[in-house]
C-alpha cells in the first residue's frame, strides 16, 4: 500500500512481477521487489518529454513547517529505502536533461538520501536511497532535519527531460 499511495487512480503502475523477502525473518531488513510499468508517468508537451525519476521514494512537502520545535522528533524506528528503477528512452528521443546525482546527508550519520543516475544506450537507470538510522531527534537538531528535507523536496522536484531527435 505504501508504494501505491503516490499514484493517482488513473495511472496505476501494471505488477509484472511481485516479491517480498524476509516477512518471517524479524532479523532481517524487509525486502519487497517489484517489477512495474506506470502508463502515463510522463508529460509530453510539442517536442520534449518531461519525466519524473522519482518514481516511488519522491518528497513532495516537507513535513517540517514550523520554525522551531519544542518537543523531540520521534520516528519511532530506523529507516532504509532503496528503489531502483530502469526507464527507457523511447525511439526517436534523446536525453536533453538529466537531473545531477546528489548526496544530502544529515551530521553524525542521522539520515542520508542520494540519487545516482546512469545511462547506457537508450536506458536510464535511477538508485534512490533513503536511510535514516537515527529515529530520535533533540529539538536542537529540528533546524538540520528541517534543511535535510527541504533539499530532498527540492532534489524530487527535479525531472528528466528527453527531445526528439531531427527527422
Amino acid at each position: 500500500q505504501y508504494f501505491l499511495k503516490g499514484f493517482s487512480a488513473e495511472k496505476h503502475p501494471v505488477f509484472k512481477t511481485s516479491e517480498v523477502l524476509n516477512l518471517d525473518d524479524p532479523s532481517q531488513p524487509l525486502q519487497v521487489n517489484h517489477e512495474l510499468t506506470i502508463p502515463e508517468h510522463a508529460v509530453v508537451a510539442g517536442d520534449k518529454i518531461y519525466l519524473n525519476p522519482f518514481i516511488a521514494l519522491q518528497q513532495t512537502s516537507n513535513p517540517f513547517i514550523s520554525t522551531e520545535r519544542i518537543y523531540p522528533v520521534d520516528f519511532e524506528t530506523a529507516i532504509e529505502r532503496t528503489y531502483i528503477a530502469n526507464i527507457q528512452i523511447p525511439d526517436g528521443y534523446e536525453i536533453e536533461h538529466l537531473p545531477p546525482s546528489k548526496v544530502i546527508t544529515l551530521p553524525d550519520r542521522g539520515a542520508k538520501f542520494s540519487i545516482h543516475m546512469t545511462v547506457a544506450g537508450n536506458r536510464i537507470s535511477t538508485t534512490t536511497r533513503f536511510q535514516q538510522p537515527k529515529f530520535f531527534y533533540e529539538p536542537t537538531e529540528y533546524g538540520g532535519l528541517k534543511e535535510f528535507y527541504a533539499s530532498m523536496v527540492a532534489k524530487s522536484a527535479e525531472q528528466i527531460v528527453l527531445k526528439k531527435t531531427a527527422p
